[in-house]
């Protein structure tokens, strides 16, 4: 297969943009004879919550109705828009607050993020579970319902391990959303999530990518990891990224870091280390 990968950031802080261009058909993209070329365009954004708990109990709900409106000419349009949400959405709260650093969203949030023109969720984070598994299941719901694809948990451990899928003309891009931090054990009831303890990812994550790679065309890796506020690329980190890439991985979106990171082209890949 002959292919070319074209990444243009974007001028915004949370957000990235990426074309990719099909020069040739090739054993995993089956196209019509007389067609050499299929675009497949892409854009993300980094970390997004919309309301959080404090310790004292109180509930502060930080988004209004159009929080996406200035960079909506941005999002709108492409194949592919993926967001990193960072906060279950359910219109209950079903755990007592943690630290201050229990999350949730109200369920008008899904539509929002949907008319903003995301087309995909990525729900594996420290804070998939801030809402326990009830929670987990209404994101599911919510998602399902304003038209929004998900990828990082599901109702059963291969839902939650199995990509979100775009095809054009044949071309299939997997987005597979994974987690190597949580805020506290989680008990996996009824729903699941792609979480893989840092003890066992460096060896786990490449595996299961591989194992996944030659169903698709191209394969985006957003990945929540990395030490919060920090512009540098730690050592265990980059390890991992690169048998990551050394698996299958195309293009790399990292999350957590709250901070820009490095942008790097190996020749193989196009790694976003943290958006912010």
């Amino acid at each position: 297969m002959t292919r070319r990968l074209l990444a243009v950031a974007l001028p915004l802080t949370l957000l990235v943009g990426a074309a990719w261009v099909m020069a040739a058909p090739g054993p995993r993209a089956t196209r019509p004879a007389n067609e050499r070329e299929t675009v497949i365009s892409f854009v993300a954004g980094g970390d997004a919550m919309f309301g959080r708990y404090y310790p004292d109990g109180r509930y502060r709900a930080f988004a209004h109705q159009r929080p996406f409106r200035k960079v909506r000419h941005l999002i709108a349009g492409h194949d592919i828009a993926m967001l990193n949400l960072e906060t279950p959405i359910s219109a209950k709260a079903y755990r007592k607050p943690y630290r201050g650093l229990t999350f949730r969203a109200p369920p008008r949030m899904a539509k929002v993020m949907r008319d903003a023109g995301f087309t995909v969720a990525v729900t594996a984070n420290n804070h998939s579970f801030d809402q326990g598994n009830r929670g987990a299941l209404d994101t599911l719901k919510h998602l399902a319902a304003a038209g929004m694809g998900v990828t990082g948990t599901g109702r059963t451990p291969t839902e939650a391990w199995t990509p979100y899928v775009f095809q054009k003309r044949g071309v299939k891009v997997a987005v597979l959303g994974v987690s190597v931090l949580r805020n506290y054990p989680v008990k996996q009831r009824s729903a699941f999530w792609t979480f893989v303890h840092r003890r066992k990812i460096h060896e786990e994550l490449p595996r299961r990518i591989a194992a996944m790679r030659s169903k698709y065309d191209f394969f985006v890796l957003s990945i929540h990891f990395g030490v919060e506020y920090y512009h540098t690329i730690g050592r265990f980190d980059r390890t991992l990224i690169d048998k990551c890439v050394k698996a299958g991985v195309d293009v790399l979106i990292g999350h957590h870091p709250h901070v820009l990171r490095p942008v790097i082209h190996t020749g193989k890949a196009v790694l976003f280390f943290s958006l912010g």
